[in-house]
């Protein structure tokens, strides 16, 4: 027996051929093969097939080169090979897509140039749409999604993306522009070729087209009603596509360059459905869109001496008072409250209009107009009545009508002027129902008809009443914040006990209801009130019993708990998300306090944002009750508030600061920040030098942040982390580096942004990058891989380049050759080594002088863009978006 089992465990162990391993091994085998043995395997059998597949279609990254670039007219069309392949093929290798990914090298109108022919109004543009469709629909297990071309994505292609469950990373730019899926124009009134259909009182009419033009629809009987009929500017039967909408549990969320505010209730609903799972957001306005919020640029005024000859009729010249300057001021204000207000409206924190924001529709300008009329005739009414009721006194006293005495005058006038400002107190404290108007412009009539001494009892029933009077569910406790908002029937419970609570201490609760009434009556006649109390009070249990059962009985069965718990954090808390990035998108303190939980935030970037003082204030206050795990900022604002706060974190990994030019559009709502190098140096790079890791100080509009010799010696003293350096320095700065480059073993990544020399030859910059080359080359710790000067966007590789030995050095000693060294010879058998035909001694010193080296040379190889080391090698101070100040 022991025999047999173990001939059949050799029988299961003897593996004779590749494809007898595991998937686990043979995973593993292929994991290290390179991308040309990928393709190689795939030809081999189905099996290696799908192993080449899994992972030469696991990423899909499509780069759309700049004009001037070299690949721009490659033989090799990435794009369209990548998608024929997905959607035509019959293997489908869209299964193993894990990452789509549409990305340009350049940022703004350099970009916008390189995927001009894929715009979605172009043949080329709606192809592509068609294809990614065609390939998101075999894509069932695609988990990053990156659209960061500014061409629009059609409704099909969102409806797959919703569809996919495994979808987690989202980032989306915006098209330019007005969308090409709106609702098309009406069709023309008239056109002989088509007929033509007329609204009636019964219908829809036929009308011939040689039967003249379409019968008008008949007049409504007042003005009042045709003007609440009007139709509204979209149609109530057009529905907006579901697009951000529709993405639900995302960990990453980006949309950038909205045009538009039209698309910010659609990121309401997303940020919703995911805030249990969002740790990732960055939200950006467009160029365009920030620039309708800034105040117009004064324009060149026309040269009169150019329209001397051009005279306009004066009858069909009209003023145009939309393009003015205060119209278009007017305008400024008016957007920029109202993108002020759009965080609110995302998180959901804030009332999506402000105050006098939007102007009034036609229904409710003609309510306030009846509301202002009315209101305007009880307070001329109530005036009258009350200098009518003192002239009938004076002349019923007097027994005059003439008021020509000064005593009596100037008590009518005091009271006309005591009336005036009543009635205009009380227009300030009209609520916008018109109910409550009307009751208390009459309450004001009859207390200014009623005699001295009497006061105007309130015959309306008091608020309790209508509470009381309420069915269970309508009862909801709005005054506790604690209180779960999809909880109704434990709103009712809590609403309950505090009823009971107050029926047992009061016994005037219970004239609210009829019923209640009378029996309050007969039972204190005959000394019966106690219990007519506790029986009501029984009812009342009964029913907040019955809510509890109901309560638990839904919360079980529809297993919404978790959900309840999820909304319940983000009202009491906040979102918790981990990084959260704004590019011109105003912010306000308060908005972000209660929309995100700054206690779980690592990394923020706030980018022409306006005003941040307050928010880094609050944010030093938050600190201070706890600890803030905040670990990496970019900002353009570096007021003193950024400093202290940055001074009291525990630990800082990277801060990248920037200062604008002032030339810069759109310009800042934000005052310019009077920041010196020596605060940065004091309050941020002597506390946390030995902790930062990437470290960007770029200034723009002056020198006022250039690095000192003080600043450059910390940054070598404590730069232990140090990995990428981005700075503007001059001559000195950089005799400092070259001599304390070896304290730097960890940087990888510098960037003199601007060289301050005096000599503004080019032979300076590049000899000086000669310069630094040859410091690394003493220094063996230094790990210093990429070197950039200027903001020409590209780099320099420093690579190590081994020296070579030549042949025979090698075998050159005192002691005779070996018969096994490489100049033996095996052909002839001899032990013996071959004399050299001829001698030198010029070659036997030069390598002697080449063993003086110390083995090895360091190159510089150029032509490498930020975008391809930002990408492949990963530099942060390299990418685009860093580079550029934006998102």
């Amino acid at each position: 027996m022991p025999t047999t089992v173990g001939a059949s465990v050799g029988a299961r162990t003897n593996i004779t051929n590749v494809l007898d391993f595991p998937d686990e091994i043979l995973g593993k085998i292929c994991g290290e093969c390179t991308q040309s043995d990928w393709i190689c395997l795939s030809l081999v059998c189905k099996r290696f097939r799908d192993f080449a597949a899994a992972r030469l279609y696991r990423d899909f990254n499509i780069v759309f080169p700049d004009e001037d670039d070299p690949f721009f007219d490659a033989p090799v069309d990435g794009l369209a090979g990548g998608l024929q392949t997905f959607a035509s093929s019959n293997y489908n290798y869209a299964k193993h897509l894990r990452e789509i990914k549409l990305d340009t090298i350049s940022v703004g109108q350099k970009a916008e140039a390189a995927y001009k022919p894929y715009l979605a109004t172009v043949t080329c543009g709606k192809f592509m749409n068609t294809l990614f469709l065609l390939t998101l629909r075999k894509a069932k297990s695609l988990d990053t999604f990156r659209w960061n071309i500014r061409v629009e994505l059609g409704s099909p292609i969102y409806q797959s993306l919703h569809e996919i469950k495994s979808l987690r990373r989202l980032h989306l730019r915006l098209q330019a522009g007005p969308s090409v899926y709106d609702n098309p124009p009406p069709l023309p009134l008239s056109d002989a070729q088509y007929p033509q259909y007329a609204a009636t009182a019964s219908g829809m009419q036929f009308v011939h087209p040689g039967d003249g033009p379409p019968p008008l629809p008949p007049a409504s009987s007042t003005s009042k009603s045709s003007w609440k009929t009007r139709t509204s500017k979209k149609a109530t039967l057009t529905q907006e596509p579901r697009t951000i909408a529709g993405f639900r549990n995302l960990e990453s969320l980006s949309v950038l360059d909205m045009d538009s505010l039209d698309i910010v209730p659609q990121i309401t609903t997303c940020v919703r459905n995911s805030s249990s799972t969002l740790r990732e957001l960055q939200l950006s306005f467009s160029f365009a869109l920030a620039m309708q919020s800034r105040r117009p640029v004064a324009e060149l005024e026309m040269d009169e001496s150019e329209d001397d000859d051009f005279q306009a009729d004066p009858l069909i010249t009209t003023a145009n008072y939309d393009n003015n300057g205060p119209a278009r001021i007017f305008r400024a204000q008016e957007e920029r409250k109202a993108q002020e207000l759009v965080l609110g409206r995302i998180f959901e924190v804030e009332p999506s209009k402000p105050k006098n924001c939007d102007p009034p529709t036609e229904e409710k300008a003609e309510e306030q107009t009846e509301e202002k009329i009315s209101t305007s005739q009880y307070g001329q009414q109530f005036i009258y009545d009350v200098t009518h009721a003192f002239t009938r006194m004076m002349m019923h006293v007097n027994g005059i009508s003439d008021f020509g005495h000064l005593d009596q005058q100037d008590a009518l006038d005091t009271i006309t002027e005591a009336a005036k400002k009543y009635v205009e107190s009380e227009k300030s404290k009209i609520m916008p129902s018109s109910s409550t108007q009307a009751g208390s412009n009459d309450d004001d009539l009859r207390q200014a008809q009623l005699p001295d001494g009497e006061e105007l009892s309130d015959q309306r029933p008091k608020a309790k009443s209508v509470t009381f009077a309420a069915e269970p569910e309508d009862l909801i406790d709005i005054s506790d914040p604690e209180e779960l908002p999809t909880a109704d029937p434990q709103s009712n419970v809590d609403t309950g006990m505090a009823d009971i609570m107050a029926d047992i201490t009061s016994s005037e609760n219970l004239a609210d209801e009829p019923e209640a009434e009378e029996s309050f009556y007969s039972a204190t006649s005959s000394g019966d009130s106690d219990l007519v109390r506790i029986s009501n009070a029984r009812q009342k249990l009964d029913r907040i019993l019955a809510d509890m059962e109901k309560y638990v009985a839904e919360k079980l069965g529809e297993g919404n708990l978790g959900q309840n718990a999820s909304q319940y954090l983000r009202e009491t808390r906040g979102i918790g998300l981990h990084s959260l990035s704004l590019h011109l998108i105003p912010i306000k303190a308060s908005v972000l306090s209660k929309a995100v939980d700054l206690h779980t935030l690592e990394r923020i970037t706030l980018l022409n944002v306006g005003e941040q003082r307050k928010f880094w204030t609050m944010m030093m206050m938050e600190n201070k009750q706890k600890r803030l795990p905040l670990r990496k900022v970019f900002t353009d604002d570096v007021c003193l508030q950024f400093l202290q706060l940055v001074s009291e974190l525990d630990c800082v990994t990277e801060v990248l600061l920037l200062q604008r030019s002032p030339k810069y559009n759109p310009q800042s709502f934000a005052p310019r920040p009077t920041t010196t190098i020596g605060q940065i140096r004091k309050m941020i790079l002597k506390k946390h030098m030995g902790s930062i890791q990437r470290l960007m100080i770029k200034n723009q509009a002056d020198d006022s942040w250039d690095i000192d010799d003080r600043a450059m010696r910390i940054i070598c003293g404590k730069g232990h982390e140090l990995q990428e350096l981005a700075v503007i320095m001059g001559m000195q700065e950089i005799h400092t580096l070259i001599q304390n480059i070896h304290l730097v073993p960890n940087l990888r990544a510098l960037q003199i942004i601007t060289f301050r020399s005096e000599d503004t030859c080019l032979s300076v910059m590049r000899e000086t990058r000669r310069f630094i080359v040859d410091a690394l080359s003493h220094c063996v710790g230094p790990k210093l891989e990429w070197l950039a000067m200027g903001e020409e966007e590209r780099a320099v590789r420093i690579v190590e380049r081994p020296e070579v030995p030549k042949l025979g050095s090698s075998a050159k000693g005192k002691g005779p050759a070996t018969a096994t060294g490489p100049i033996g010879d095996h052909t002839t058998g001899t032990q013996f080594p071959v004399a050299p035909m001829t001698w030198d001694d010029e070659s036997d010193s030069e390598e002697e002088d080449q063993t003086l080296l110390s083995g090895f040379t360091l190159e510089m190889i150029e032509g490498f863009t930020f975008y391809d080391i930002s990408d492949i090698y990963g530099i942060r101070i390299f990418e685009k978006e860093v580079v550029n100040g934006c998102l």
